[in-house]
């Protein structure tokens, strides 16, 4: 806790109005300001400000205090995180803030490569405003960026003569390993800006200080991709970061929601518009990002492309999310396929909050996204759909809501309402560790008459089961590792290693958003059946709960079945080319070789 003298201070050196200006529009009233009160709904000017006293109070709703209290209430932060935001707002500078008590220690090793990144933010900026930036103002507002979006959001230029940034930062003192450190250049013999001749976006971590740059070409000749991040750094992991995290999250706590988007461009739209945001950095959803998010403590409000990609991405999302206890929602751009960003300059703040607004649920957007996206075709894809919603209206209370949700389902995969609701509470049962009632007790989701659905190889069942228990206890993986080994299946088995990765470094249970995360960070080809497989057998409904003997009899199966689909295949092999008495002395060879390994004698018992 912060001494009382330190807190004197900084509220000496504050000036009040200053600070409520960085949240609020202020309007100068006679000797003091007013403007709309946030802590109610407030629809003339009830907040009163006196510069004088230092003091802020409402006269509607009576909420009042000094800056810090006005901070600490509007970003719903702690005091400690109140004072030390309105030391930096006023750039009040002194020892006892950056005490051990306060601030956590800062590796001193990458300290030189914040003040580099630091200085070249400055460098960039001053560019922008050169004569060869004209060409980056030009650009700038073409999109639609006035100065004052400009100067918020740091945006800079990089001269097109790269050397002359490398030269400005070894003139201001900083060795050519703090330059290459942070990722502009890779040559430390001839160094030269990776970003040149680029309009510059900073990338800033969690605490806000600039970590990289993401550079947007402007000029035709410029055959490089459309925006290039920097490379990872001892600084930047782009998965753990969101673009304009530390700069929404004041808004997005007073709000009580944040906008989730993949582009800069689209972020500023909505930052301008009022709405908080941030934006993904080029890859989907990771388990560190998700964190961020929950740290905020609101909504998150999900707005990805529309295309088959962004729509997948924000499947993804969706799960990662409630499985972090993240509420979200899915904005519903209708059949308007614009992006916000040309929303916002087509028609204005005013339509860009009322497309943002709309919103559906995450079971109505999964359940379009199944419907028209990627429909279920066969009985075991619909099967799928219905064991990824089980989890989910298990959570629901009872009620109008869920028996419309359960209908909806029902309608939309073609099984009995009445079989959903049985599969739900034979889920709920696992759950709680009881063993399901023989009414409950269904082999499978029964199909709508005159659907097939086609059996599963006992191999494949056997192989999942043993996979769902992997994730669920860690007991199951020293089994699998000690009887199995590896699955047949390739996609199961390459979660399995995640599974097996995953508890050896962490050693607990698995967790499903963070196993989907390194799923994501890892070197896998095709991450998106990974992760999907992943969701669908974490949240199996049908299966018991875990025990060693089921774990076990689990590798019985798989053993058995192995051995008889290699017996198959080398009878394949033994029949193929052969005559037809050939092959009838071939099978009757194959006949005695597995009665003999099974055990019967030549009279049979």
């Amino acid at each position: 806790m912060y001494s009382k003298d330190l807190v004197d201070d900084i509220l000496k050196s504050c000036d009040i109005v200053s600070v409520i200006s960085r949240y609020l529009t202020v309007q100068k009233k006679g000797r003091s300001y007013v403007a709309l009160c946030p802590f109610h709904d407030d629809k003339n000017p009830s907040l009163q400000i006196s510069r004088e006293k230092g003091i802020f109070k409402c006269f509607s709703c009576g909420t009042g205090g000094d800056a810090i209290r006005f901070v600490q209430l509007y970003e719903h932060i702690s005091f400690p995180e109140a004072v030390r935001k309105v030391a930096d707002i006023i750039g009040f500078h002194d020892p006892r803030l950056d005490s051990e008590e306060s601030r956590p220690r800062v590796d001193p090793e990458k300290e030189p490569l914040y003040g580099c990144i630091k200085t070249l933010a400055e460098y960039y900026r001053y560019y922008l405003l050169t004569d060869e930036g004209k060409a980056a103002r030009d650009y700038l507002a073409k999109r639609g960026l006035d100065e004052e979006s400009i100067k918020r959001f740091q945006i800079g230029y990089a001269p097109r003569d790269g050397q002359t940034t490398a030269r400005f930062l070894l003139s201001k003192g900083y060795p050519i390993r703090a330059i290459t450190g942070i990722g502009i250049t890779r040559n430390a013999q001839n160094p030269s800006d990776m970003n040149a001749g680029r309009v510059v976006f900073p990338l800033s971590d969690p605490s806000g200080r600039i970590v990289g740059f993401s550079a947007r070409k402007i000029y035709e000749d410029d055959d490089g991709p459309k925006y290039m991040n920097s490379p990872e750094t001892a600084i930047f992991q782009k998965g753990r970061c969101l673009y304009n995290y530390q700069a929404a999250s004041s808004e997005a706590r007073h709000k009580g929601f944040c906008y989730m988007l993949e582009g800069f461009m689209d972020v500023i739209a909505l930052a301008r518009s009022g709405l908080p945001a941030v934006a993904l950095m080029g890859t989907s959803l990771t388990s560190d990002q998700v964190q961020l998010l929950r740290r905020l403590g609101v909504e998150v409000r999900i707005s990805l492309d529309g295309d088959l990609p962004g729509q997948e991405g924000m499947m993804k999302a969706t799960g990662l999310l409630a499985a972090a206890g993240v509420p979200s929602r899915v904005v519903d751009y209708g059949d308007d396929e614009r992006d916000p960003d040309d929303v916002f300059q087509e028609e204005g703040a005013e339509a860009l909050k009322a497309k943002m607004s709309n919103l559906v649920s995450n079971f109505d957007f999964q359940l379009g996204f199944y419907a028209s996206k990627k429909k279920a075709e066969t009985a075991e894809e619909r099967k799928k759909v219905v064991q990824q919603f089980i989890p989910y209206i298990a959570s629901l209370p009872s009620g109008i809501a869920k028996d419309d949700t359960i209908v909806k389902l029902a309608k939309a995969t073609g099984f009995e309402s009445e079989t959903i609701r049985r599969a739900v509470e034979r889920y709920k049962a696992a759950k709680r560790g009881e063993s399901p009632r023989e009414d409950d007790a269904l082999p499978s989701l029964r199909a709508r008459k005159g659907i097939s659905e086609p059996t599963q190889t006992r191999l494949n069942k056997a192989e999942r089961e043993a996979l769902y228990y992997m994730m669920k206890d860690r007991s199951a993986i020293k089994i699998y590792l000690e009887n199995i080994d590896t699955f047949y299946d390739k996609v199961l088995n390459e979660i399995a290693n995640y599974v097996i990765n995953y508890d050896s470094s962490r050693q607990e249970n698995v967790q499903l958003n963070i196993l989907l995360g390194d799923i994501d960070a890892g070197p896998s080809h095709d991450k998106d059946a990974l992760e999907n497989e992943a969701i669908l057998i974490y949240n199996e409904s049908d299966l018991p709960p875990y025990s060693d003997e089921r774990m076990r009899q689990c590798a019985s199966t798989i053993l058995e079945e192995r051995l008889a689909l290699r017996e198959r295949r080398k009878a394949a092999s033994l029949l193929s080319g052969k005559s037809p008495e050939e092959k009838g002395a071939a099978l009757n060879e194959l006949a005695k070789q597995r009665a003999a390994r099974l055990g019967f004698n030549k009279k049979g018992t």
